[in-house]
């Protein structure tokens, strides 16, 4: 069952380098939904990457951010991040809402303009053979201002 609280985050405009309110990329909205729903406080990293279209910048930007106090789970739980391969890079995040559902803001496919951050089974044709792992912040991580 999807928590209640996840309402409130679906259906907002996906934007690059997008830190919220109003619009957010995948990482943005990832550290959003930490800030308000567990109170973590995460680094912007909106600097570490040209584009979240820009595969190699992208994936550097996650790898070297997952350094910073996150360590890979085999068995997630909510509020733990999800990392998904595109172009077999790590590259784009969600935020485990419940067992086998994700929340995140994907970006733009080809010819669309638009996208809105949504709830999605992480065993879907789309996204089951690209999970790359499942991040959980190691403890003393919380709450740190980066």
């Amino acid at each position: 069952m999807i928590p209640a609280w996840v309402g409130a985050w679906v259906g907002l405009p996906y934007a690059d380098k997008g830190r919220g309110p109003n619009a957010f990329d995948c990482w943005g909205l990832a550290r959003a939904v930490l800030q308000a729903e567990r109170g973590i406080r995460l680094p912007d990293y909106a600097e570490a990457y040209e584009s979240a279209s820009d595969p190699e910048s992208a994936s550097r930007a996650v790898m070297a951010g997952l350094a910073e106090g996150w360590q890979k789970v085999t068995v997630p739980v909510v509020f733990d991040l999800v990392i998904l391969a595109i172009a077999r890079r790590p590259w784009h995040c969600g935020i485990v809402v419940a067992p086998g559902w994700f929340l995140h803001c994907p970006p733009p496919h080809r010819g669309n303009t638009q996208t809105l951050s949504c709830v999605e089974r992480l065993d879907s044709i789309a996204w089951r053979n690209r999970v790359d792992g499942f991040y959980r912040l190691q403890n003393g991580m919380e709450n740190a201002s980066l």
